[in-house]
Order: C-alpha cells, then structure tokens, then sequence
C-alpha cells in the first residue's frame, strides 16, 4: 500500500492528518502530514521523483540527492498500506498530497503544507537526521483514500520544491513485497525485487545495493 501525508478538511480530515494534509476526496489530496512534480523524471520503486522547481539544486555536494520510494498498496478500493520514504530532504520538510485529477486545484499555496513529522503526518519518530531519511509504513485502510493516482509536493527547508507521483501497487495476495531499507543510488533504482508484487514466505528478505525488500 502506498503512505500518504494528507490534510482533511471533511469526513475524510481524520485518516490524513496521520499522514498528510488530505483537502479531502472532492476537492483533490493528501497534504504532508505524513504525505508526497517529476524533475529529471527519476523511477523510484513505484514512485516517480521529479525536481520541478527551477530552483531545484541542493546546496551541499555531501549532501544525498533527494529521492522518494514508494511501495504503498491497494485492494483495488482503497489504499490500505501507506509506505513511503524520503531522503535528501533534511530536516524541516514539508508536504502536501492530492488525487492527479486535482493536480491544478490542491497544494498551491504554502498554507497547505504541513510538516512531516507533525502528530498529524508522520510523527516525531518518521525523520532519521543521521540517514537524513523520512520513512512511514501505516495501514490506512479504514481511511477510506481512493485507490487513484496522488501527487505530493514537498517544501525543503531551504525553499526548494520537489514533486513526486504515485499510485497504490494492487495487492494480488495477503503478502507483498515492500521496501524496509533503500538505500537510494544515483539516477534510476532498481528494486531488489518486485515491489508490491506478491510473495509467499513471510520475513524473506531480498537485497541489493540499492536496499533491502521484505515479504511482508
């Protein structure tokens, strides 16, 4: 299942403020409460991140390029398993989430944000300074978000904005594949396995030098 930031402002506004700042189902998104445009077009897992800022260049060449994972799954309904993660982005950042069919309406102004590791996102706990990695893996299920294609838009603490794109995996079986540990290599990220496909021995484990998958 695919995990999200959102910000709900109705019936919806309890599931996001978990993980973003969902504006609701009719009128588009998650917000980055716990939530996620496409730069050079980087495939990530089932996440697609993008730089689409001009401003888009990150300060320190120490620093790890920004990347975004993906694995979060659907029943073809709903999303029920939100799992992201995050990393180049340093501390402070903030995010929004909406459906693609309300890419032009949700997260335009910087009152949409939230911060990801607000009670109401992510939590205090989803932020690791040393690997500079925000991670969330959260059954929302009973939260009721379509099973669609999202968009999120994150703002860095130093200005810059990213985008990324992505759509719950359907879960064909009870255990799917899913990231527990990318470690995110330069340009396009092959999987150790078949994220979000399914898999049949629970805790196996699958590895290569862009991180580590589990049949969960």
């Amino acid at each position: 299942m695919k995990k999200f930031f959102i910000k709900f402002t109705t019936a919806i506004s309890s599931l996001f403020l978990i993980i973003f700042s969902f504006q609701n189902c009719a009128q588009g998104g998650f917000g980055v409460n716990g939530a996620s445009t496409l730069p050079s077009g980087t495939t990530l897992s089932q996440g697609i991140a993008v730089n689409n800022s001009a401003n888009n260049n990150l300060n320190s060449a120490a620093k790890p390029p920004f990347a975004f994972v993906d694995s979060s799954l659907g029943n073809g309904s709903v999303v029920t398993l939100l799992s992201e993660k995050v990393t180049g982005a340093g501390p402070g950042l903030r995010g929004c989430t909406g459906l693609m069919s309300y890419y032009a309406l949700n997260c335009l102004h910087d009152s949409d944000f939230v911060s990801i590791t607000s009670a109401s996102a992510w939590g205090p706990n989803s932020y690791n300074a040393a690997t500079d990695t925000y991670s969330v893996s959260m059954n929302v299920t009973a939260r009721g978000f379509p099973y669609k294609s999202y968009f999120t838009r994150y703002i860095l603490a130093d200005g810059t904005r990213k985008e990324v794109t992505f759509t719950p995996t359907l879960a064909s079986g009870s255990l799917t594949w899913v990231y527990t540990n990318p470690t995110f290599c330069v340009g396009p990220t092959p999987a150790p396995a078949d994220i979000g496909s399914a898999c049949s021995v629970s805790g196996q484990t699958a590895t290569n030098a862009c991180g580590t998958a589990t049949c969960q």
